[in-house]
């Protein structure tokens, strides 16, 4: 048969190589070609190596940013080599960013796919397993517990072990002895901690400095981190510094035969991040169905599960487990600890393990619901937890399908169903009958630019009929944001999570939904609506100063581009985060933005956020030192630096 693997960078081609030995072992007339590195070569054949992962590797927001291009290219010269070869199957290890797009295009192709190693999509990014599920024909997973994990989203994986484990015992008749390992590199009669801190430049500065401190309150043990020679020593060096940590290079195998424990720093963060996301959606999903039934409180797997999860890390953080473990009654649960800031929930927990999680992301945001009496509502930050985490969940999945259903169309049906979203989140009942007549809305829209004229009747009846839905109940209009609330306690509350703080008062004053009315779907409303009235905001300041803009152009490659009057381009992205801890990372990871190639770069966000949260624009301002052009920026400022443009004063 003929094999096509695929690895991205060290780990990759390590487990790569041992399965190319496995693979000749099985099927000694095997026909091989692979990207990879050295030791895939050394197992497979120096001219078997189609790439080796030095060249298509970029760790880091500025690389990847300096390198989009490359990388699109080596993704064209990947496929075409693949169709090249014809291949029997193709096998993809670990490299998930690179991988899962080359899974689509084999399927595509009619060209079979395995993936060894899954992506740790029950960690991070769950909407992958969604991928997985279409575009990849078999799944080799190296956790047990995922045998359990991957089938509930309809897949069946395959363990046959974790293959560094395998590979420790098949080889360690050739490695040290840990006394051995000792004398080789200096170290004393201490137990042995091996590092994993990590074979990225983002994981070293994320991990190495948790490790370096968690390596001074344990004295009596030695910490040896492994290194890889695809990094400079000196990176380690940098955030070991007065710590004691040993460093050893290209010796993984070695070092954890020698070692007592491997650090579990972020096996407990993961953890802890794991059952935040799935009580965030317990609450949002329990939040949703009292619309329907607001006389129980509806069981909710996902939340049980979570609280499961950190009802076992309690017990094993903690020195005083049975007063911490959170009680397994939901409603108690969520009135006394999910209210709470979430940087609270492990505040009693031992130092070493509070500080293991203080890295996460869930730790960045605070309570995921408010309560009122026996009544609760989930927070903004509850659904921030859910759309950063691009879950497959809840609201997301509605978002994402009218988000693709509107890409899939022309840029002028994209613009035009965007804003649709953001202007009309309750439609009469005349106007959801005009739309599926094959009539326009008819309300003057100030922002159109010609769109309408060019909708394609039927397009906007299948785009209407995804987005909305009928509203489930009597509801009062929200006056913030126009969408549907409901009485909860003693105070109305809005669903949109982001106007539960705007709108009090008389709830018999507001105006009444009609009954026969629809609303957008709750993830649309979530994701796209609510954060879009920013958008909107934006480009109405643009308009009234005469400026000319784009909105969403190449379908939201940016929110907005304005040209100004002295020729310079402004790409402009509008973030709703509650949380500027949440911002600065998306921030740091985007790499969209840059393909508008725009002189200038604005993350703009509400003023309501910097009043909440003095040095919001701070920290994320921060994460863009060093970035010519780019600033973050209140929506009030960034009118003002509009007006002195548009008027040829300086910015």
């Amino acid at each position: 048969m003929k094999y096509y693997l695929i690895a991205g960078e060290p780990s990759g081609d390590l487990h790569g190589s041992n399965l190319i030995k496995g693979l000749l072992k099985a099927d000694p007339e095997a026909r091989l070609r692979f990207w990879g590195g050295d030791l895939m070569a050394a197992a497979g054949g120096e001219a078997n190596l189609a790439k080796h992962y030095r060249e298509t590797s970029f760790f880091g927001i500025v690389q990847v940013l300096k390198n989009l291009r490359t990388i699109k290219r080596q993704m064209r010269e990947c496929r075409a080599d693949v169709a090249a070869f014809a291949p029997d199957v193709l096998i993809l290890v670990d490299y998930p960013g690179f991988n899962i797009k080359m899974a689509r295009w084999a399927k595509e192709h009619g060209i079979r796919t395995f993936y060894y190693i899954a992506p740790k999509v029950w960690a991070w990014r769950e909407w992958r397993v969604k991928a997985i599920r279409r575009w990849v024909d078999r799944l080799f997973v190296i956790f047990p517990f995922e045998c359990g994990y991957f089938p509930r989203h309809g897949v069946e994986p395959i363990f046959e072990g974790n293959p560094l484990v395998d590979a420790i015992e098949a080889r360690r008749t050739s490695l040290p002895s840990p006394d051995e390992f000792r004398r080789r590199h200096g170290l004393d009669r201490r137990p042995i901690i091996a590092l994993l801190a990590g074979s990225r430049r983002g994981e070293i500065r994320d991990n190495l400095p948790l490790m370096a401190d968690l390596s001074r309150k344990f004295p009596e043990h030695q910490f040896v981190v492994a290194g890889v020679a695809w990094l400079d020593r000196a990176l380690y060096e940098q955030y070991m510094a007065g710590s004691g940590i040993r460093y050893v290079c290209d010796q993984t195998y070695e070092t954890l035969a020698a070692a007592e424990a491997a650090g579990k720093a972020r096996d407990i963060a993961n953890r802890f991040e794991t059952a935040v996301f799935l009580i965030a959606y317990g609450i949002a999903e329990k939040d949703g169905l009292y619309e329907a039934d607001p006389h129980r409180y509806p069981y909710s797997q996902a939340f049980r599960h979570g609280m499961n999860i950190l009802a076992a890390l309690c017990a094993e953080c903690s020195d005083d487990a049975e007063e911490l473990l959170p009680t397994f009654n939901e409603s108690d649960f969520i009135r006394n600890s999910a209210a709470s800031d979430v940087r609270e929930w492990s505040a009693r927990w031992r130092d070493e393990c509070r500080e293991a999680v203080e890295g996460c992301r869930s730790i960045e945001i605070g309570p995921l619901a408010s309560v009122d009496g026996d009544y609760f509502a989930a927070t903004s930050e509850c659904y921030e937890v859910l759309r950063f985490a691009e879950n497959d969940l809840l609201g997301g999945h509605q978002e994402r399908r009218v988000y693709e259903f509107l890409r899939a169309g022309t840029q002028e049906q994209y613009v035009y169903g965007r804003r649709m979203l953001i202007r009309h989140p309750l439609l009469t009942w005349n106007e959801y009958v005009r739309i599926k007549t094959g009539l326009a809305l008819g309300d003057p829209d100030p922002l159109d630019q010609g769109e309408a004229d060019t909708i394609d009747p039927v397009w906007l009846q299948e785009f209407v009929s995804m987005a909305y839905e009928p509203v489930p109940g009597a509801a009062k209009v929200c006056p913030n944001c126009g969408w549907t609330m409901t009485m909860r306690g003693k105070q109305p509350h809005c669903s949109s999570a982001t106007c539960a703080k705007a709108v009090t008062g008389d709830f018999d004053k507001l105006d009444s939904v009609a009954h026969d009315a629809f609303r957008l779907s709750r993830g649309v409303m979530h994701y796209i609506s609510s954060p879009g009235k920013l958008e909107l905001a934006i480009a109405e300041a643009a308009a009234g100063l005469g400026l000319k803009y784009e909105m969403w152009p190449l379908k939201d490659t940016c929110d907005i581009l304005i040209h100004l009057p002295d020729g310079r381009q402004l790409a402009v992205d509008a973030k709703a985060y509650g949380r500027a801890e949440r911002l600065a990372r998306e921030i740091e990871d985007d790499a969209g933005i840059a393909q508008m190639c725009a002189d200038e770069v604005a993350y703009v966000v509400p003023d309501q956020v910097e009043r909440d949260h003095p040095g919001y624009r701070a920290l994320c301002n921060a994460v863009l030192r060093g970035k010519t052009g780019y600033s973050c920026e209140t929506l009030r400022n960034f009118s003002k630096r509009l007006d002195a443009a548009a008027k040829g004063g300086t910015r």
